[in-house]
């Protein structure tokens, strides 16, 4: 059972690493247990409540998009550091930190693969007008694991398109791939794929003459083609698009947020991936792109 409650973890047995806890008899890992008191919910205690949860990896942004979100939502209201929350408000935040509080009694292997086998990755990307993110697997052809994740809540000054949201979020996970392959050791990586489920952003990766009136759209091309090119060189991995439908899409819950009820029932899926994430390519969902 990938979930534990973390009073069956004797302290004796634990280690705490940059944020997490690892029980190094079951060699499973779970959050440091964090404090969410019951302050009033103004806007400074709802940052320090949320921006106090150090989850690196990414495994519970899922949850924890969600306060940034509603953090979004008081900058959007123009509301000071520590004025009273309106009772909107502060219902929303008691059901986030509820689910907050209960972070640290989920756990996960702490073992994602094997790294004398080759592996691929496949970077999972997706985006909602809130919010955009990745989520990056490492795959050989037995075994799937969620390696790193990550979110970023839409700009609010400057009002994006949807495919420029989707687009971010491959520009997201490009960077976050760099950041693997630098600094962390996955074996021989052959292979990258980034699955999207945006057809028209495919479609701008796949074609070197897009015509853009947006110079922005044009620029994030531009530099998720050089990124892709430097990766490949460096790392001696190829690189490839794949269009993916919405609801086999693991990135679609960064850009949207979901219930921690909802999130123990996703939990299986997010750590592990889709079950077709191990077969053979030509068995994937495929799209009217052909890729």
């Amino acid at each position: 059972d990938e979930m534990n409650n973390r009073e069956n973890i004797s302290s004796k047995t634990v280690e705490k690493v940059l944020g997490y806890q690892i029980d190094v008899e079951s060699d499973m890992m779970s959050l440091v247990p964090h404090e969410i008191d019951n302050a009033v919910p103004t806007k400074r205690n709802i940052l320090s409540r949320v921006m106090g949860i150090f989850d690196p990896i990414g495994i519970f942004v899922p949850i924890t998009i969600r306060g940034r979100l509603l953090l979004t939502e008081l900058w959007k209201q123009d509301v000071s550091w520590d004025s009273p929350s309106s009772p909107e408000i502060q219902r929303e935040w008691d059901a986030i930190s509820s689910d907050l509080k209960e972070l640290d009694k989920m756990s996960f292997p702490r073992k994602a693969l094997d790294t004398d086998v080759p592996t691929k990755f496949v970077v999972f990307c997706d985006a909602s007008k809130a919010a955009y993110g990745t989520a990056i697997y490492a795959v050989n052809s037995e075994k799937s694991s969620l390696v790193f994740a990550k979110s970023k809540v839409a700009p609010t000054k400057t009002q994006r398109s949807l495919p420029t949201l989707e687009l971010l979020s491959a520009f997201l996970g490009f960077k976050s791939i760099e950041t693997l392959l630098s600094g962390l050791s996955f074996g021989h990586v052959q292979r990258i794929i980034i699955a999207i489920d945006a057809q028209v952003v495919l479609n701008w990766l796949l074609n070197r003459n897009i015509k853009t009136k947006s110079m922005f759209v044009f620029n994030r091309l531009k530099e998720i083609r050089e990124l892709k090119q430097h990766l490949e060189r460096k790392y001696n991995v190829h690189i490839t698009f794949r269009y993916i439908p919405s609801t086999e899409n693991n990135a679609d819950v960064l850009s949207r947020g979901m219930t921690l009820e909802k999130f123990k029932e996703f939990f299986p899926r997010w750590i592990n991936g889709p079950e077709w994430l191990t077969f053979n390519c030509e068995a994937w969902p495929r799209g009217v792109l052909g890729c």
